[in-house]
């Protein structure tokens, strides 16, 4: 009979863990620097001016928000393998003699 072993190197979930956070901390921060760079004002007072300013103000919008969801979702996944890296060491801990 044979046995299914996982190996897991924890320094590199760790690294990992770490490397997404960093990322997250990029996304908010090219937000940060590109948010007044996205709002547009109308050309002119016109009705063709002030919709297309209207639609590229709310895809800005939507894009930041996207953004700032991904950061999050960077964010939980690092705290989420940071966590089983704790975790798995601890039950290995427990097996060891």
């Amino acid at each position: 009979m044979s046995h299914n072993h996982t190996r897991v190197d924890l320094p590199e979930m760790e690294s990992a863990a770490g490397e997404l956070g960093r990322l997250a901390r990029r996304v908010d921060a090219l937000r940060d620097r590109a948010s007044h760079t996205l709002v547009v004002s109308a050309a002119g007072a016109d009705e063709v001016s002030v919709a297309v300013a209207k639609n590229v103000n709310a895809g800005a919008e939507s894009l930041d928000g996207a953004a700032g969801a991904g950061a999050q979702r960077l964010r939980d996944l690092a705290g989420v393998v940071a966590a089983g890296s704790r975790n798995y060491a601890a039950a290995d801990d427990l097996d060891s003699p």
